[in-house]
């Protein structure tokens, strides 16, 4: 997967609700199926368990 540049920023994304480099470092470990990484990650910043990305959460990146 390549990191889109809308996701290569440290600041807040309003249409992936979270930032940038963190809601891409969410979909990285769901699909590496790292789940210390998501408790990690979701211990900083508890809305990117919303989080998304052209309208595909991390659930569906898991899955996939």
């Amino acid at each position: 997967m390549r990191q889109p540049n809308a996701l290569k920023t440290d600041e807040y994304v309003p249409w992936s609700k979270g930032k940038g480099q963190q809601v891409w470092a969410m979909i990285c470990a769901v699909v590496e199926g790292s789940l210390d990484k998501v408790e990690n990650l979701m211990q900083g910043d508890r809305t990117l368990l919303v989080c998304e990305y052209e309208y595909f959460t991390p659930m569906h990146f898991a899955v996939r």
